[in-house]
């Protein structure tokens, strides 16, 4: 008698383990890409899945816009049914439920419909505010949500038009004027031609600093300001020191000329 209770127990296990296996792997998406909503407890969120330039979100995608600058943008909306997984959850959790700064623009997000589906690439005018209206709408029925990689940061932050892009992540980067304080040191070493570089070679920008980056063991974010530095081949590099970026800018332009 033991013996089967003990077999009727291993069988119920191995039944609801492979329901909870199966209702990850059958997800079908309709769509994928990545969110430039962060705080989605209003029910209501804007997809990103491509532009003219790239098929992963920029943070510098939509710097000079031209009349010729297409995207493919969805309005999402969801309800009390709509199914989230994220890794941090063992269960499907309901968007009002979840933490504020659980999602990051560099997260992969996989959304199925209620709604049939058609893809859109849109036209859009030089206005950013204009990223934001007249996108197709659909209702999520499932959202499926990957944290950021190594690799989705070095696509968040690879330079466009520069060699280099330098990210300054700060809690409020509003509040101070760390990349103008670079940008005018970098000047005044050019003047005195101790960089080889123009002011092309390179963009700094400024950004808000989110606990995503904290999951990544490869870089250190452990102190504010970070400069994120992204160079064109794929080298990437973090430091808090100012210092440290002129440094790596100046072995930049020494294998520019090599």
């Amino acid at each position: 008698m033991q013996k089967l209770w003990a077999w009727f127990i291993l069988i119920a296990f191995l039944t609801v383990g492979c329901q909870g296996v199966e209702s990850e792997e059958s997800f079908e998406e309709d769509v994928r890409g990545q969110t430039l909503t962060l705080d989605i407890s209003s029910g209501f969120f804007t997809l990103f899945v491509k532009d003219s330039s790239s098929d992963h979100l920029n943070l510098r995608n939509f710097q000079n816009i031209d009349s010729d600058y297409e995207v493919e943008l969805y309005a999402i909306s969801l309800t009390e049914d709509t199914e989230i997984y994220h890794p941090e959850f063992d269960t499907p959790q309901k968007y009002a439920d979840l933490p504020e700064d659980l999602i990051y623009y560099g997260d992969t997000i996989g959304v199925s419909f209620e709604e049939d589906f058609t893809s859109l690439m849109q036209n859009k005018n030089s206005d950013y505010s204009d990223l934001y209206v007249f996108n197709p709408a659909y209702t999520a029925e499932e959202i499926h949500i990957q944290p950021m990689s190594l690799e989705d940061v070095k696509h968040l932050h690879t330079p466009r038009e520069a060699n280099v892009s330098i990210t300054v992540l700060q809690e409020d980067f509003q509040l101070t004027n760390v990349e103008n304080e670079l940008r005018n040191e970098l000047d005044s070493l050019r003047e005195r031609r101790e960089i080889d570089l123009s002011a092309r070679d390179y963009d700094i920008f400024a950004h808000s600093f989110h606990s995503s980056y904290l999951r990544l063991e490869e870089l250190d974010f452990s102190s504010l300001p970070t400069y994120l530095i992204v160079a064109k081949d794929g080298e990437m590099t973090t430091t808090s020191e100012t210092e440290d970026v002129i440094q790596w800018l100046q072995e930049f332009s020494k294998k520019q000329q090599d």
